[in-house]
């Protein structure tokens, strides 16, 4: 089960000098949860200018104050009082500068807690369908300052926290479900965090009640707003991601995959397929066909070695509101294939390779030398003088000399043997991607080998494929009597840069839940969420330098937070997170991110001058990316970004 991917149009431009610009990057759907679900009712407190109206009588227990501008000490917003605002510097100038959780223009509920009880603090009814289940959500943030935290750290101890209980009453007074969101967290600047609350309405049920309680005394601190208050059809459809490797496409294959067929209704494995759907939210790969109505993946032959994704939505038939989405992952890496499976970040850069250097066991370093380079004709004869030998132990060659090259899974590879006298040599072909962890691949040689016999002298190739994960180094481990090497040849390397031709960039765009405290939150008005892109050149040819430009198109409904991405206990510091992977590129923050806030994209990167408020800033409509070097064939690089959805 993931966050659905929001829907992105990329135009990719590169002359052919491998100039790349990368423009247009920009959302045309936005998907405001896991998975879909019904809105019933949500209390946003609507808006319009400071101050909003109280609320209806029997709403709440606290009393409705409107301080005047600017809110100076000693006309603020004092313990057991509330106001409905659209900033919390209108409750008390000394408090954090925060908007509300749903558009950062509207109206939120500003509340300074009381400060000599505990209890509920505020009641609102809403008509609900009987047995059904619900989830109820509400937003939180402390409004505190830095000023406000050191100022009762230092005179009262610390600063006390909001802490808040959750609870739903049917009509008849019996509690539903509850939940305690204990300390809210005070951060800088102040972060909304939204908290869920799954429940089930009885036979009996056409009304509930929610309450919220205050659990902590005011005094120093428990300062809050709230916002988006809001119940909606719970969604119970589970979609989980699927995969499958393909290792022969000599013919067109059908059901590979069955989406649905690992998916959750209830709790429930899906029933029969006329009760649910599944369809593409991407586009399919070339070469697969998938059935919507049972949820079958098809593929045809000759599809090329590579690794596929595309994502899908599983819906319940009797709700289009009841879905969720995953991603289907299908490996092609046929042996028979016209090209060798490169793991990814890398491909293969196809030519005739041999052993770059051979050593022997020790004490056997009898002319190592002629392993590496060309072999001898198949069927030469050697006399020893130019081929490794060894009597006891193992030859070891090297076969890219490069820790970041290796031979590609299921690459067939020859090597040139022979036995170093008579008919009686044997020896275990082994195959390691690291040089430590070997996987043998069977003998070769006389005594009941798939091979047979070797003659003496007389140089043999033998065929042997790359096992799982590709290969740089080789072993001929001799079992029995001598063993001369005379080298290997194949055909294919994955390289992660190097390759001669074009560079063939795409990106991609997704979406998920900013969810620092693991609560289950969901991307919903109000929310966080965390944007990634990621781009991909499965090209054979380097991006030139420094030339990468991408421009990103920020939605109307959202709003960018420029601050740390993942707050104070998460490892980065800055609004931008960076993974150059596989790529070699680097990326320095502020100098390698620029914003705009026209309507057009900018064409140039220096175009891209815009200087974003602290918060969220709303005006932020294009995200500039400029990193640093050449993007290498066959790599990849991602970047992050938080934004608010309003």
């Amino acid at each position: 089960m993931l966050e659905r991917p929001v829907g992105i149009l990329v135009n990719v431009i590169y002359c052919k000098t491998l100039r790349l610009l990368i423009l247009g990057l920009s959302i045309f759907y936005l998907l405001l949860s896991t998975a879909a679900a019904q809105i019933i009712d949500i209390e946003d407190f609507g808006t319009g200018a400071y101050p909003g109206a109280p609320l209806p009588a029997g709403q709440t227990t606290y009393i409705y104050n409107t301080p005047a501008q600017p809110a100076n000490f000693p006309n603020i917003l004092t313990d057991g009082e509330y106001v409905i605002a659209t900033n919390s510097q209108q409750g008390f100038t000394n408090w954090a500068s925060v908007s509300d959780n749903t558009t950062g223009t509207g109206y939120m509920m500003l509340v300074n807690a009381d400060d000599n009880q505990t209890g509920e603090f505020y009641r609102r009814t809403v008509q609900l369908t009987a047995n059904t289940n619900f989830d109820f959500l509400a937003s939180f943030v402390t409004v505190n300052s830095q000023q406000d935290f050191d100022f009762c750290t230092n005179n009262h101890g610390a600063l006390v926290l909001p802490n808040v209980t959750l609870l739903i009453e049917d009509n008849t007074g019996l509690p539903l479900a509850s939940f305690d969101t204990g300390d809210i967290p005070f951060t800088v600047p102040p972060v909304w965090d939204t908290y869920e609350l799954a429940f089930s309405t009885l036979a009996t049920t056409t009304s509930v009640d929610v309450v919220l309680i205050n659990n902590s005394i005011g005094g120093c601190g428990n300062d809050l707003a709230i916002d988006d208050i809001t119940f909606r059809i719970a969604v119970t459809m589970e979609a989980f991601d699927d995969s499958v490797m393909i290792t022969d496409t000599s013919a067109a294959q059908s059901s590979i995959l069955v989406l649905g067929a690992n998916d959750n209704l209830d709790g429930n494995p899906l029933p029969g397929t006329e009760l649910y759907s599944v369809t593409p939210t991407s586009s399919l790969p070339p070469g697969f066909t998938l059935n919507t109505n049972t949820g079958e993946l098809d593929i045809a032959a000759g599809v090329a070695n590579g690794i596929y994704t595309f994502e899908y939505e599983v819906c319940e038939t009797s709700s289009a509101f009841n879905c969720d989405t995953a991603i289907a992952t299908i490996t092609v890496a046929d042996p028979s294939g016209s090209s060798s499976f490169c793991p990814a970040g890398t491909s293969a850069v196809p030519g005739t390779y041999h052993v770059i250097s051979a050593t022997n066991h020790p004490g056997q370093n009898q002319n190592a030398e002629r392993a590496e380079g060309v072999p001898l004709t198949n069927g030469s004869t050697d006399t020893g003088a130019n081929t490794a030998i060894t009597y006891f132990g193992a030859i070891t060659m090297d076969l890219t000399g490069d820790p970041n090259i290796s031979v590609p899974e299921g690459e067939v590879v020859e090597i040139s043997l022979s036995s170093a006298w008579g008919t009686q040599g044997r020896a275990e072909i082994r195959m390691s991607a690291d040089g430590t962890n070997y996987t043998s691949l069977g003998t070769t040689g006389n005594g009941g080998s798939e091979y047979g016999a070797f003659s003496s002298n007389i140089m043999r190739y033998d065929e042997f494929t790359v096992p799982a994960g590709g290969a740089r180094f080789l072993q001929v481990q001799q079992q029995n009597a001598g063993i001369r090497a005379d080298g290997v040849i194949y055909e294919n390397q994955c390289q992660s840069g190097g390759g001669s031709g074009m560079p063939n960039i795409s990106a991609s765009k997704s979406i998920a839940a900013y969810d620092p405290n693991n609560l289950g939150l969901y991307s919903v008005p109000g929310n966080d969420v965390i944007y990634t892109i990621s781009v991909d050149n499965t090209g054979t040819g380097d991006v030139d330098n420094d030339s990468l430009f991408l421009v990103d198109n920020m939605p109307g409904e959202v709003s960018l937070f420029n601050g740390d991405i993942d707050g104070a206990s998460g490892p980065e510091t800055d609004p931008i997170a960076f993974s150059a992977n596989t790529s070699g590129l680097t990326f320095t923050y502020p100098a390698d991110v620029g914003f705009a806030s026209g309507v057009s994209a900018p064409a140039s990167f220096a175009a891209c001058s815009y200087t974003p408020t602290n918060g969220y800033d709303e005006a932020v409509t294009f995200i500039c990316f400029n990193p640093k070097g050449a993007m290498a064939a066959g790599s990849d690089w991602s970047v992050s970004f938080r934004a608010r959805i309003d």
